[in-house]
């Protein structure tokens, strides 16, 4: 082999690897922007709005003690609070995700779950019950931080604008759906 075709053959393994190169990372960086929208759990599929790698960025407190009321064999009913406020319509897009996803895993455990709605005076000072756990929605009306939290038998899910709201549920949601208690 001449001098000439072996510059050539090494130029041209050069730009194809360079090429190849320059493709895996087009893909790889394809790949990593796409939103997840979807979890698949016990053969049934959980569809959100939002990135669910998002929202797993969203700081929830005491999430075992949260799963394990919503999964306890003495709950019987859910009871969603809010206070009145002119961000009652993104509260009730919350209600009816939480409501919808919440009662399609009962459902698949066999479980029959009462769902309701009330509005309170305030966020403070709840107490829910064993039997009846409270989800308290707090929108950005009522507060500057995003996170979700448990006290008193009442799940608190809080967002600091509307984006955040929906992200602090879908991690409330995602805690549940992914517990033990359900998928096993």
């Amino acid at each position: 082999m001449r001098k000439a075709e072996k510059e050539r053959l090494i130029t041209i393994i050069i730009i194809v690897a360079l090429v190849g190169f320059i493709s895996y990372l087009i893909y790889s960086w394809y790949l990593a922007s796409q939103r997840i929208l979807k979890i698949k759990i016990n053969e049934t599929e959980f569809g959100f709005r939002r990135d669910i790698r998002e929202a797993l960025k969203v700081k929830i407190e005491n999430s075992s003690e949260i799963e394990k009321a919503l999964w306890n064999p003495r709950l019987k009913n859910l009871t969603l609070v809010f206070v009145n406020s002119s961000d009652n319509l993104l509260v009730k897009i919350e209600f009816f995700e939480i409501t919808y996803k919440l009662a399609q895993a009962y459902k698949l455990k066999n479980r029959s779950i009462s769902i309701a709605g009330k509005a309170v005076e305030s966020y403070e000072g709840l107490k829910g019950s064993e039997a009846n756990v409270w989800i308290a929605v707090i929108p950005p009306y009522f507060t500057s931080h995003t996170k979700v939290w448990f006290k008193d038998w009442v799940v608190y899910i809080e967002g600091k604008n509307p984006k955040d709201l929906d992200l602090a549920t879908i991690r409330f949601l995602l805690t549940v759906l992914n517990s033990t208690e359900f998928k096993s």
